[in-house]
């Protein structure tokens, strides 16, 4: 039996009733599936899936119910290989993914209220031990971007033009030297706070939730500002995030960072096409390089 036909057998056994399974498996972690439109389960692709997934459910179910927003609340859920495969299940939050298509002066301020009040609920999350048994104990998040740097320099300039190389080498000086020299504490953060992963309700203009929780660790702030600026054309852009000041304290002091993050996304996803061999993820990534 094949996978697919293995995870609609478990879908079947949870809901025997259901008439449209509609899948979604163009994410690098996880193949989705909406189950008669109310129903949103999750099966991870691969180990690194199955571990996020894992940490997902657990903080979602401690931490999710006090940010503010609705964000995924895990119903039906398997999260021990020796009982069948990984998989979570929630009740689907109504709305379509935050864009940057011409809003209203009322939606933007309106959306940086929300996200912003959002995120200063997560990232203020008490760091104890309970949680941290969650998310794990944090690493500095200097050896973690040396590493990716070292990662990226083996796996993708082999494939760069040479200028494009001296980029990402000042790049990862810059880098380096910004979060070496930065005082602010590390948080809790969502992890992948890109349009994507936030919903409007098409009736109201207004955020309706927040999804995809399998990022969320503990690590520099700056980054989910990063994730919601996005790079050009694919993100809400600095203007807008200033826009959240009067909602997220102390956020100028993150500007410099996030604005050094948001220039690695085509290069993390260049790098994850090489390491797992999606060679569609390496185009995309590798585009501006080539």
């Amino acid at each position: 039996m094949s996978v697919r036909r293995r995870q609609e057998a478990l879908i079947k056994v949870i809901f025997p009733h259901a008439k449209s399974l509609v899948w979604h498996e163009e994410g690098q972690n996880n193949a989705i599936v909406f189950v008669d439109q109310t129903w949103v389960f999750r099966f991870p692709k691969h180990e690194r899936g199955e571990a996020e997934l894992k940490k997902e459910i657990l903080f979602l179910q401690k931490y999710g119910q006090g940010l503010g927003l609705p964000v995924p609340n895990p119903h039906f859920y398997n999260i021990d290989k020796t009982k069948g495969p990984f998989y979570s299940a929630y009740r689907k939050i109504a709305g379509r993914p935050l864009t940057n298509d011409s809003p209203s002066e009322a939606d933007r301020e309106a959306w940086a209220e929300a996200l912003g009040r959002f995120l200063t609920r997560l990232h203020r999350l008490p760091l104890t031990s309970e949680l941290l048994a969650v998310l794990g104990e944090p690493a500095a998040p200097v050896n973690g971007w040396s590493d990716f740097f070292e990662r990226v320099k083996k796996m993708l300039f082999p494939h760069m033009r040479p200028d494009a190389r001296k980029r990402v080498e000042s790049l990862c000086r810059d880098m380096i030297a910004a979060i070496s020299k930065s005082n602010e504490p590390l948080t809790v953060i969502h992890g992948d706070f890109g349009m994507g992963n936030i919903l409007i309700d098409p009736a109201t203009g207004r955020v309706s939730g927040v999804i995809d929780f399998g990022s969320v660790t503990i690590g520099d702030p700056a980054y989910d500002l990063a994730s919601l600026m996005g790079t050009e054309g694919r993100g809400m852009g600095e203007a807008f995030v200033r826009r959240m000041a009067a909602f997220y304290p102390d956020l100028e002091a993150q500007l410099e960072r996030a604005n050094l993050y948001r220039k690695t996304f085509a290069l993390q996803e260049a790098l994850f096409g090489a390491e797992h061999g999606d060679e569609q993820a390496f185009a995309a990534g590798m585009a501006a390089y080539l």
